[in-house]
């Protein structure tokens, strides 16, 4: 089991799978969430992922093929947890952090 959280802590969560998919975003959204030029993605089916702690604030944003793309982030340091979309071949896309993964 791995587990993760936001930067200042209040968010966590334990994964209980391996990612189905690791994928590197460099869309305007994904560049303006982090900051960089692209965002690090796992793809974890649904019921492998546990909020543990924490009450993530939520935005959700209207994509160019009419799906919702919604994020889930940490209200206290900004920190995006995952996202989720209406797309039907998309599954929830964690971009935390796990502990213990060097760095």
């Amino acid at each position: 089991m791995n587990s993760g959280s936001c930067l200042c802590g209040q968010c966590t969560v334990q994964i209980t799978a391996d990612p189905k998919l690791k994928a590197l975003c460099h869309c305007l959204d994904c560049r303006k969430i982090t900051g960089s030029t692209y965002s690090t993605n796992v793809l974890i089916p649904n019921d492998a992922c546990t909020l543990v702690s924490g009450t993530p604030k939520q935005y959700t944003k209207g994509t160019n093929k009419g799906n919702q793309i919604t994020s889930f982030f940490c209200g206290d340091c900004g920190t995006t947890i995952w996202r989720e979309s209406t797309g039907k071949d998309f599954e929830v896309s964690w971009s935390f952090s796990f502990e213990g993964c060097g760095g």
